[in-house]
């Protein structure tokens, strides 16, 4: 929820200074894309297994395979 607080804000910050030109926002929305999903790939290598070592699910973010049921 933090970043989509501050997502928001910067966004208006950007409109308020430049209006809507599309090529400054579709730059910032594929900032805010690959920010997000920085986010979500740093956060599954965090889970870690205590006992094995293994990082279950981190690398099924960067791919389209569905997640198996273990």
């Amino acid at each position: 929820m933090a970043l989509k607080h501050k997502y928001r804000r910067q966004l208006a910050r950007i409109v308020r200074a430049r209006g809507f030109e599309p090529h400054i926002l579709f730059v910032y929305a594929i900032k805010v894309a690959m920010h997000y999903y920085y986010a979500a790939i740093t956060s599954a290598l965090a889970k870690v297994d205590a006992e094995s070592g293994v990082m279950p699910d981190a690398a099924l973010i960067l791919t389209r395979a569905p997640v198996c049921s273990r």
